[in-house]
């Protein structure tokens, strides 16, 4: 059952750094629809309105965002109580899609070192998500 689980929580990992990519493009394609003049201030039904509200707006009201944001936000928190090393290892190795040499590189740490950072990441993160370890 833990290798299950362990294989459960990498895939989720990964799906976490491509979701995390997909709400960064949308919130990046929402700012793209906006007036290019950025704060200024415009009149609409006789009120005035400022292009940083009709922002927050459109975040606020566009599905396929919060969609995305209540996929993120549990793992995200889960993520936060990691250690700097263990986020650093799981931004590296699933949000960013590097290879786990690449990672080791990176952070000029050994092997060993890496697989005990990540197994700890993974024990703490499954007991967040889970209520097991990995």
């Amino acid at each position: 059952m833990r290798e299950s689980t362990r294989r459960h929580l990498d895939d989720l990992l990964f799906e976490y750094g491509r979701k995390v990519d997909l709400y960064l493009s949308r919130r990046e394609q929402i700012k793209g629809m906006l007036h290019s003049g950025g704060m200024e201030p415009r009149v609409s039904g006789g009120a005035q309105d400022f292009e940083a509200e009709r922002y927050v707006d459109m975040l606020n009201n566009d599905r396929q965002l919060a969609s995305l944001y209540r996929f993120i936000k549990p793992i995200s928190d889960a993520i936060a109580k990691l250690t700097p090393e263990q986020r650093r290892i799981v931004d590296l190795r699933y949000v960013l899609g590097m290879e786990q040499d690449d990672v080791v590189r990176e952070m000029g740490v050994s092997l060993t070192s890496y697989y005990r950072e990540k197994r700890k990441a993974m024990n703490s993160l499954g007991w967040s998500l889970f209520g097991v370890y990995c």
